[in-house]
């Protein structure tokens, strides 16, 4: 696709749901074009993030942020959810995976709901792709720079990289976010399983929440020892277990 024209580029949109307490998004880069398409351009580079369920939630937030209430559908934008990773997070070797909503019955259906997701693979082997992305891939793997394009990327990249001050502020910038999605992730957590604690199981509440087994033990043991906690207080005594 050629893009004439950015009307609209932010790095690290943040897109906040509008129920209280409920999980937002924030996106590597929010690009809109001047034929009314939305791209969300994200770096994955680890392998535990439940890519297919990141990228429902953003492509859903991407949603919600383009509609006001009142609104026909219609004015909803084509969009690309496009994840970068350095692994292959489906295993079967491809450059680049491509999703589109299609019927089970007549694969042949397409849904045609304007909404795509890419993901393209720095790992693969597998499928045509064009040179440009071929080489950009070659350079996400260490190699060097072989075109135009990617020789403009790494000079920035070996800029910002001997600029003292850009990494400490990115790094402490870096570090805020996480902590603060992780306070807000472990909360929710905490909430769902205080609510479900009667009505499903220990394998049932970690395969719904997505977290680990033990973590919603020990938030059970911290509700039934503290039952006037919050649900903060119980979020800070969890031994939480690697996850995101």
């Amino acid at each position: 696709m050629k893009i004439r024209d950015i009307v609209y580029l932010n790095e690290q949109e943040t897109i906040k749901a509008e129920i209280p307490d409920s999980r937002g998004v924030r996106l590597d880069v929010y690009v809109e074009d001047d034929q009314n398409t939305v791209y969300d351009v994200d770096v994955q580079t680890t392998s535990n993030t439940n890519l297919p369920k990141r990228m429902r939630m953003y492509q859903s937030m991407i949603d919600v942020r383009a509609l006001e209430e009142g609104d026909d559908y219609q004015k909803l934008k084509k969009s690309f959810v496009i994840f970068i990773t350095n692994y292959d997070p489906f295993g079967a070797k491809r450059y680049v995976y491509t999703f589109r909503s299609r019927c089970d019955e007549d694969n042949a259906l397409v849904l045609n709901d304007a909404a795509v997701k890419l993901v393209v693979n720095a790992k693969g082997t597998v499928g045509e792709i064009s040179p440009e992305l071929r080489t950009l891939i070659r350079y996400l793997n260490g190699e060097a720079p072989g075109d135009e394009y990617t020789n403009k990327l790494n000079n920035e990249v070996t800029s910002i990289r001997s600029d003292e001050k850009w990494r400490h502020d990115f790094m402490t910038l870096g570090q805020k976010f996480r902590e603060k999605e992780y306070i807000g992730a472990h909360k929710h957590v905490v909430r769902q399983v205080r609510k479900s604690s009667r009505k499903l199981s220990l394998p049932e509440m970690a395969d719904l929440f997505d977290v680990p087994e033990d973590d919603c033990k020990e938030i059970l043991t911290l509700l039934d020892a503290h039952p006037d906690w919050t649900d903060d207080e119980v979020a800070d005594h969890v031994m939480w277990e690697e996850w995101k």
